[in-house]
């Protein structure tokens, strides 16, 4: 008698089932997709809202670096007397562009929508971004928390917005007037390049022609209150707004853990401060 293997069993392994063949046809599927959106051509920006500036005799501007990826780009503004897109060159291939500066050059607001495209010259595929321009109705300061600890930092921003509420994507060459009551002296401003925080050189110029930027860096010097005024620094603008900070001692109970005593029993805590010195934590 000749005994005939049935098909598809090749030897005693045990078979591993649908449900394994299922996992590796998930596995396989996800790493495609995800490979697939990694090597997608993509735009950095979508949407941009950029802010008027009235006088630029001093030839700055406001501006905000666009990105595209994954392709060989050219860049086009569909009208470069409203909203002007510079591309700047790939050290790799200077034939290439993937970034470009986009910067306002009309001084009165423009109601239509201006497209931005960035062209693959390889493929021909195009990638759009719709910008705007407008003047500026109301300023926001942004932070990260109200309280500032003696002698840390707070990094504050501006935002603003147009009058219906829109806010404006970028406010990179404006410029600002900080202020806070000298008689408090309960903060004071760290320049830029004091604070090591990365920043634009377009915000560094600023700084070095004694201007402030849309970002103040504060330094907390002693306990209390304290108001930041902001104004915008340019013609034909007349925003203000503030914000109220506390500066507090950052206090520290030792031991911080939990005491249990008996009842007329007694326990002394020490309650140190802490202080920022350099980049290490020193307690007084």
């Amino acid at each position: 008698f000749f005994f005939q293997a049935e098909d598809g069993i090749r030897d005693a392994q045990e078979s591993r089932g649908l449900g394994d063949v299922y996992k590796r046809q998930v596995l396989l599927t996800s790493l495609q997709a995800a490979d697939y959106f990694e090597n997608q051509k993509k735009i950095s920006e979508l949407s941009l809202l950029l802010p008027i500036i009235h006088d630029r005799t001093d030839g700055r501007n406001v501006r905000i670096t666009v990105t595209a990826e994954n392709g060989c780009y050219q860049w086009k503004s569909s009208d470069s007397k409203i909203i002007n897109a510079q591309g700047m060159s790939d050290k790799q291939d200077e034939k290439c562009q993937s970034q470009a500066i986009v910067t306002p050059m009309t001084q009165v607001p423009h109601p239509g929508i201006i497209w931005i495209t960035a062209r693959d010259i390889v493929t021909g595929d195009i990638l759009k971004c719709e910008a705007r321009v407008d003047t500026i109705t109301k300023l926001e300061i942004l932070t990260t928390r109200r309280t500032i600890d003696v002698g840390n930092t707070e990094v504050l921003e501006v935002l603003a917005y147009d009058d219906k509420g829109n806010a404006f994507s970028s406010l990179e060459g404006v410029k600002f007037i900080w202020t806070t009551p000298q008689k408090d002296q309960l903060i004071e401003f760290v320049s830029l390049k004091e604070s090591g925080i990365k920043t634009t050189e377009v915000r560094k110029q600023l700084e070095s022609e004694n201007y402030f930027s849309d970002i103040l860096v504060v330094k907390g010097l002693r306990t209390g209150r304290v108001t930041i005024t902001l104004r915008i620094q340019e013609k034909g603008y007349s925003l203000e707004t503030s914000v109220v900070l506390y500066v507090r001692e950052n206090f520290i109970l030792i031991p911080d853990y939990p005491i249990y005593l008996l009842p007329q029993s007694k326990f002394d805590y020490q309650l140190d401060i802490l202080r920022l010195e350099g980049n290490t934590t020193a307690t007084k």
